[in-house]
């Protein structure tokens, strides 16, 4: 037994230790796979900016009706793409080894925000504002070495074409700013990455991935009162009109061929700096995804669950919701 354990102890520190050296071509490997990261994180970005003012009731009502409350879930963001990205950078193992337990859910990233919706005059519409952030210190649902963090704030106008006591059914209009990253923390080995003839190393260090967005989002929702009930489905179009992502490893600089400075001019994504290798793409993407769940209603408060699919990323997501509602 205890030969067993000295056994899987050993094991164990083979899979969690970096390598001492690692070698990677930029062009072969870590260009092609930031790019299909790049892609992928196109086609997520969309979908991450919907969560908040994701509520079942399809229209509030016109002014003076309002509601306000805390919205928190999550949404996830496809597991290869971030692995493919750091596999290239010679830390597939290690990374796999901290977060393979996503790898056939996805990431969730936890969200929250204060939203809250207003009626409008005159014409059947409501307005909706969202607020949300979270430090890195913060972060939650990550593993032990891992942080992610984010900002997002936007707004919702939504058109009543139907109303209570039928059911309601409702266009909208969304646009929305969304900031985030992951980092992981103590997870490279010594890098040296090769351009040919030319190279730049760097020591251990962290792997990190980052992501900003501008969206507009287009949908359509239909709710039902039941009672104490309501019960809603929709479906929604968003698009990214800006979008940029970053990669790659804080680490510090330990060497550079001769002829390095002169062929980095010819990178326009790169950023390397002597205590950071990052690199830079854009990449403006669709998400189209259905919604629905069910809201429980006592007094003027409601309790929200809203559940979201992905079509095209194939991920998935979850609000809950607390507000004052009149």
């Amino acid at each position: 037994m205890k030969k067993l354990r000295l056994t899987i102890l050993f094991i164990s520190v083979l899979i969690i230790t970096p390598s001492v050296f690692c070698q990677t071509s930029y062009e072969d490997t870590i260009k092609p796979a930031f790019q299909e990261f790049t892609q992928q994180i196109a086609q997520t970005l969309p979908y991450l900016t919907t969560v908040g003012l994701s509520w079942n009731d399809a229209y509030i009502g016109g002014f003076p009706h309002f509601a306000a409350g805390l919205s928190v879930g999550f949404a996830t963001i496809p597991y290869e793409a971030v692995y493919n990205l750091a596999n290239s950078l010679g830390v597939g193992a290690e990374f796999d080894n901290i977060m393979g337990v996503f790898r056939n859910f996805g990431f969730p990233l936890p969200m929250w925000c204060i939203d809250g919706r207003l009626g409008g005059f005159i014409l059947p519409f409501d307005l909706g504002i969202k607020f949300g952030f979270l430090p890195k210190e913060a972060s939650v649902l990550m593993p032990e070495g891992v942080a992610f963090d984010y900002l997002m704030m936007g707004g919702e106008v939504r058109l009543a074409l139907v109303e209570e006591p039928i059911l309601d059914l409702s266009i909208g209009l969304a646009a929305t700013y969304l900031a985030g990253g992951i980092t992981v923390y103590n997870v490279t080995s010594a890098q040296t990455i090769t351009f040919g003839s030319e190279w730049v190393s760097y020591s251990e260090g962290d792997i990190f991935f980052n992501w900003e967005a501008f969206s507009l989002d287009l949908k359509a929702q239909i709710s039902k009162n039941l009672a104490f009930i309501t019960i809603s489905a929709g479906l929604g179009a968003t698009y990214s009109l800006y979008a940029q992502t970053k990669g790659g490893f804080i680490a510090e600089r330990t060497g550079q061929s001769t002829g390095f400075e002169a062929l980095i001019a010819n990178y326009p994504e790169l950023q390397v700096l002597s205590s950071s290798f990052t690199v830079k793409g854009s990449a403006n993407g669709w998400s189209l995804r259905a919604f629905g769940g069910v809201t429980f209603e006592i007094l003027f408060l409601k309790l929200d669950l809203m559940a979201m699919y992905n079509f095209l990323g194939g991920t998935m997501g979850a609000t809950l919701n607390l507000r004052l509602q009149l």
